[in-house]
């Protein structure tokens, strides 16, 4: 199904690409992780050549509960017609799984860091804390998450990529904040 979602972030990445308004992510001093910005960042995903997508905007509410959305998106040459296709990319097999921090006013409840392995692959780090059960940012245990971008092949129900869950951990220690993870 073509959502208005999907129809302006292939405009956006359309525009972009005729008019040469990016440039390749900035990869940190640690050279797998990938740096995003606000607004749209191109570089390989998936170690096919071309560059991909991600879309990072900020959803204010108006209150300190805000959050921020990421879109990943495969560019593909169709080699039939020539035509670019973007392939949004769920985390999980799901259309219906966002990437979506969660934040208070004092403290970042889910955040992700986004990296490259050791095969130029797409990693997604999720790091989640525990709901709290007094407070927004009490100390509960975190749930690092690692995901990393999968292709189907041709399976019926599947997206063309995924980001598919490869490892799951849980601190033994409690933390009120994400933050300091995502440096």
């Amino acid at each position: 199904m073509i959502t208005y979602r999907h129809l302006s972030m292939v405009a956006v990445a359309i525009i972009a690409a005729t008019q040469g308004a990016f440039a390749e992510a900035p990869i940190s001093s640690n050279p797998t992780r990938i740096t995003s910005d606000y607004g749209l960042t191109l570089t390989d995903l998936n170690a096919d050549g071309e560059k991909d997508i991600i879309l990072r905007n900020r959803w204010d509410n108006g209150n300190a509960h805000s959050f921020d959305r990421y879109t990943i998106a495969i560019l593909q040459t169709d080699p039939a017609s020539g035509m670019h296709i973007a392939y949004e990319v769920p985390l999980g097999e799901s259309s219906q799984y966002r990437i979506q921090t969660d934040e208070g006013a004092e403290c970042l409840r889910t955040g992700y860091v986004f990296r490259l392995n050791n095969k130029r692959q797409l990693e997604l780090v999720e790091y989640r804390l525990a709901e709290g059960t007094e407070t927004y940012c009490e100390m509960t245990p975190m749930t690092t998450t690692t995901y990393r971008l999968e292709r189907t092949e041709g399976e019926a129900g599947l997206p063309p990529f995924y980001l598919r869950k490869v490892e799951q951990k849980l601190s033994s220690q409690p933390y009120a904040d994400v933050n300091p993870f995502m440096r």
